[in-house]
């Protein structure tokens, strides 16, 4: 005969493995140890920046910032004023299964970091970045950083690594709002994304992520590529050309604006 000492045992051996994955569900995933990265500083990762820069970052990195999302790389916080986000290296991403050859740190880190610089350095206006941190900060700034489920953590911004960019709209709500309320605008928009790839192009940037959703937004009318962490400079035809972007986005445009 079962007791009820062995029903409420075998709940509390459920609540065990259930528990687990329902916090991480809340969280998503999140937590201060999956960003506090401990590892030296890189000549190669080094960016120099000019005194007005650098006061300017402290002024936005002085504001608290809110849970937003997160990928395979960054966990993605937004700024109170909702002008930026703070992409945070995430260095417990890229789990691979037993069958799959285990990258280092350091081969994570090199392939990430070496995206993000030809993204500051190149490809500045075409991103929106305002600043990229590869190396420990000098600075003693602590990022005040709210989860998804409302807990406040005091991070020493010079133990992790990231990325400040400017807040863009996923460009399907973006467009889908100009052409439901000025057409004017819409046109200016869809003539902005076709400038950013034929930009992207020329400069023979490479995509490793195919996809034109979570890719790219808009800052105002303004079209930028949100995507940091997957780029590469090829000479030639690429295997994730710009024209197959323009690919998806006219198909878009068919399916979604007419």
């Amino acid at each position: 005969m079962i007791t009820m000492r062995a029903i409420f045992a075998a709940l509390l051996l459920l609540l065990s493995f259930r528990v687990p994955n329902i916090y991480r569900h809340w969280t998503d995933g999140f937590s201060p140890s999956k960003i506090v990265l401990d590892y030296p500083a890189l000549s190669s990762w080094s960016i120099p920046i000019e005194p007005i820069e650098r006061e300017k970052i402290e002024t936005i990195l002085n504001q608290p910032f809110f849970y937003l999302s997160k990928g395979r790389q960054f966990f993605v916080f937004e700024s109170k004023d909702g002008l930026y986000v703070l992409k945070i290296f995430r260095h417990d991403a890229y789990k691979f299964s037993k069958w799959k050859k285990q990258k280092t740190l350091e081969e994570r880190l090199s392939r990430i970091f070496k995206s993000a610089l030809l993204s500051y350095t190149k490809l500045f206006k075409e991103t929106g970045l305002v600043w990229i941190s590869l190396n420990p900060i000098s600075s003693d700034r602590v990022l005040q950083l709210q989860d998804k489920i409302g807990r406040w953590h005091a991070i020493a911004a010079r133990s992790c690594r990231f990325v400040l960019q400017k807040k863009a709209l996923p460009f399907e709500i973006a467009l889908r709002n100009a052409h439901e309320h000025d057409r004017a605008r819409f046109d200016r928009m869809v003539q902005s994304f076709q400038q950013l790839l034929s930009s992207l192009n020329e400069k023979d940037i490479v995509n490793r992520d195919p996809k034109l959703r979570g890719n790219f937004g808009f800052v105002g009318e303004t079209a930028i590529q949100l995507d940091i962490g997957s780029v590469e400079e090829i000479q030639g035809a690429p295997l994730h050309s710009m024209a197959y972007f323009q690919q998806q986005f006219d198909s878009w445009l068919n399916r979604e604006c007419q």
